[in-house]
């Protein structure tokens, strides 16, 4: 936290920045700003034995053979509906419940490994006990956390 540290943005970060591990060599970058006036990207560099790609449109193999993807960009919300009437049509039925879960887990290891500034494994986030809301919910206020610093926070 740099820029937004008024208590008006509650505790997060207004920028982060994360490495990911994967088996077989494959390492993905994920960065991620909210700062006015600068260039507020949130992307991805995915990197693996044989080349690299940005995960939204271009890919380069370590050959040096570049591929890009040059069609306009669909509406990733039209085309979630796009594929769920087509799924029903077609009967076939579409769950992305697993994926939806996993790529969930992901962001919340990432945001702990940068609040911690600790690495946190896949293993030891899914057997976490930390709880990351209030026991209860009910209308009214709530104090806001204290904001993670990398060093102090503990992750377990």
């Amino acid at each position: 936290r740099q820029v937004r540290t008024g208590a008006e943005h509650g505790h997060i970060y207004d920028h982060f920045a994360v490495e990911f591990e994967y088996p077989g060599g494959i390492t993905m970058f994920s960065q991620a700003r909210q700062i006015n006036g600068c260039q507020n990207l949130v992307s991805e560099l995915l990197v693996g034995t044989a080349g690299r790609s940005n995960c939204k449109d271009a890919i380069e193999q370590k050959s040096g053979e570049r591929w890009r993807f040059r069609q306009r960009e669909a509406s990733p919300y039209r085309q979630e509906h796009e594929d769920l009437i087509a799924s029903i049509r077609e009967g076939k039925p579409l769950n992305e419940a697993h994926a939806v879960a996993e790529s969930t887990m992901t962001g919340i290891l990432g945001r702990e490994a940068a609040y911690s500034g600790q690495a946190v494994a896949w293993d030891d986030a899914m057997k976490s006990s930390t709880r990351l809301g209030q026991e209860r919910y009910e209308f009214g206020s709530y104090p806001t956390p204290d904001v993670p610093m990398p060093g102090r926070y503990r992750f377990s």
